[in-house]
Order: C-alpha cells, then structure tokens, then sequence
C-alpha cells in the first residue's frame, strides 16, 4: 500500500465551516447481515484507528463491529466487471483492500484486537513513522477533520477513486482548495494531473493520496490554511 512520508499540507488546519455533509448525516455503518446500524456521534474520548482485517475479511469485522455498537468506515468504489453472459455490470470493491475505520476508545479497540478470539484476523494498522517510549510503533490514528474529509470525498463510492502515488502527481501551484457545489461539496484537497487529467487529490496522513473525478473549477474555491 503506497504511504505518504512528508505531507506538505494539513486539512485540519483548513478553516471552513461550510463542509458539505455534517457529521449526523455520514454514511450510517450497517452490518449487512443483521441490517443494524449505527450513527457517527463525534465524541471527546474516541480515536479513528485504521485496522487491518487479514485476509481480505474487512467486511466481516466490520459487521462485527457495527454489531457491538462501533462506528465504522470501509472505504469503497465502484468498478465495471463483466458476468457470466459477458455483460457489463457494476460492481463494489474495496479502495484500500482489507483496511477499515473504527472510531472507539482506546480501550475497545485494545479489545477489539487482542481481546476477541472469535476474530483473529483483526490486527492493528501501525504508524511507521512514530516510535512509542516501548520503541515500538505504536497504532495509527487519522484526526477527526482529516477523517470526517476522507469520508465525504469516499462515501458516494465514485468509480474514479483511486489510491495514487505522489509521483503521479503535478500539482497546480499546491493550491488549496474546499468544493463548494456538487456531490463533493466541503471536500478540502489539491488539483492536480494525473494521467493527463484534472482532478481533486485527497490527503490521509500516513495512508497515502487519493484521487476523485474531474471538478470544474466553478465548484472549487481558494482556502487559506496556517503551514
């Protein structure tokens, strides 16, 4: 999985009050088996940790979690695949496979990951680029802002999503810019070229760039931030 070592900017410290989607109105986290869901409620003592669900089973833990009243986030999008008669249809995937989004405490995510016999294959997805005082690195967090901006840049499950490389990418005068109309309003990003075309480049610190369709720049407005 491609990982961004030096982020040259910060969405977090962009000011605007204006995001598209609140966090009540997120993507509600649904257990596909039982139909449960379960809201996104931000919360003083909860973290946004990134685990990794072994064996491509991220659907599986995330229905476990959203069973025990966790909200989680798996990131997807859609694809064009073809049947058994040839045809095209579309199909969901996965953008980061095996990866998903908990928003707990520290002390059910501890359970959640060495406490749960029943899910083996739920582990922690490290922060590579700190060492704790035990000289190990300790689990990634993503901060609210820059979480809450991932979700409403992913959660319509746009075909053109994609995990890129920052060698792919020419950006506009790191410009940073905020959507202000259309299905991505409140989304806060950089436009660049990529493959020769334009598009809106999302940050997720430690995870990696990630990409989204084409954005006239009559929906995209200038943000100042504080470097």
């Amino acid at each position: 999985m491609s990982t961004l070592i030096n982020e040259p900017f910060h969405e977090e410290e962009a000011t605007s009050s204006s995001a598209g989607i609140t966090p009540c109105t997120f993507p509600k986290a649904e257990n596909l088996l039982t139909g449960e869901t379960v809201d996104y409620v931000p919360s003083a003592d909860k973290r946004w940790y990134v685990l990794r669900a072994t064996f491509g089973r991220e659907d599986t833990v995330s229905q476990h979690l959203t069973a025990d009243g966790t909200y989680n986030y798996v990131a997807r999008r859609y694809t064009w695949v073809a049947d058994r008669h040839g045809q095209p249809r579309q199909h969901l995937e996965s953008l980061m496979p095996s990866i998903l989004f908990a928003y707990t405490t520290p002390h059910k995510a501890e359970e959640y990951v060495h406490d749960t016999p029943s899910h083996p294959y739920i582990t922690y997805y490290y922060d590579h680029f700190q060492v704790g005082i035990d000289y190990r690195n300790p689990p990634l967090i993503i901060p609210n802002r820059q979480m809450e901006n991932f979700i409403r840049a992913t959660y319509n499950h746009d075909e053109h999503l994609r995990l890129v490389q920052p060698g792919q990418c020419r950006f506009k005068n790191n410009q940073i810019v905020q959507v202000i109309a259309g299905p991505l309003k409140g989304v806060i990003g950089r436009i660049a070229r990529i493959s020769r075309q334009s598009c809106l480049v999302v940050s997720l610190p430690n995870i990696g760039l990630f990409s989204t369709a084409y954005i006239p720049s009559w929906q995209l407005s200038p943000v100042e931030i504080n470097m």
